[in-house]
């Protein structure tokens, strides 16, 4: 029966890898909600312009309008702040993902080599059983012969 030398090793890097797989869900959870909550800003957005244009063309309000003005210049800033944070939220997620390839590499390093090793080692066993067997055969050819 083949044992893997190095196989506290790989569990190791198996548990790595979960655990970066972990953070890169957390991370694109991030993502999706900001992705979400950029959406409904800009549509928020959207149907207060219309609001505003209604206003406009009725009110004849000044204060209502600066109202208004206001409401959209903070909506658009939090449109910016969402976008940014979302371009950064993208590059953390892209870093967690190189980072990931890398355990995911190291990981597959030692699982070829297992199972390179676990293949040499039963050729190596097929053989030695073989030279038993020719062995046993030639023992039994000699009893035979003499």
């Amino acid at each position: 029966m083949y044992k893997f030398k190095l196989a506290p090793l790989l569990r190791h890097r198996k548990r790595q890898e979960d655990e970066k797989m972990r953070e890169m869900s957390v991370i694109n959870r991030k993502m999706v909600i900001n992705t979400e909550l950029l959406h409904k800003l800009t549509e928020g957005r959207e149907s207060e312009i219309d609001k505003f244009t209604v206003a406009s063309g009725t009110a004849h309000n000044v204060a209502l309008l600066r109202v208004y003005q206001d409401f959209l210049a903070g909506r658009d800033s939090d449109i910016s702040r969402k976008k940014m944070e979302l371009r950064q939220v993208g590059e953390l997620l892209e870093k967690k993902r190189s980072e990931l390839a890398e355990y995911v590499k190291r990981r597959r390093v030692l699982e070829i080599l297992r199972d390179r090793q676990e293949e040499e080692y039963n050729l190596e066993a097929e053989r030695r059983e073989q030279k038993e067997l020719d062995d046993i055969s030639n023992q039994l050819f000699l009893r035979e012969a003499w």
